[in-house]
């Protein structure tokens, strides 16, 4: 099941992030466009490498109380400091 989530049609996934304690799990997109930051997370920067400094990551927020489960609106609607955040490349954690 996990595999089949890191494919989007002709996009390929190459990572997956988890906060568990808000129930939010998404693929991650090498680079950000459309149909990346439509379905999940992007790296910002494209030869970003996880694990080597900062790993920066864009997604959309959807401001509204009915899509407050969409994207990485959960972080800002149930987020809170010292929560964990998990990115996997489906070998290391």
């Amino acid at each position: 099941m996990i595999n089949a989530r890191l494919y989007a049609g002709k996009l390929r996934y190459i990572r997956m992030v988890s906060v568990p304690r808000i129930g939010l799990s998404l693929p991650i997109s090498k680079g950000v466009n459309g149909i990346a930051l439509t379905f999940g997370v992007g790296t910002l920067y494209p030869d970003q490498e996880m694990g080597k400094n900062n790993y920066s990551l864009a997604s959309h927020f959807v401001q509204s109380s009915s899509n407050k489960k969409i994207l990485f609106s959960p972080i800002y609607y149930e987020g809170k400091t010292g929560q964990h955040m998990y990115l996997t490349d489906m070998s290391k954690i």
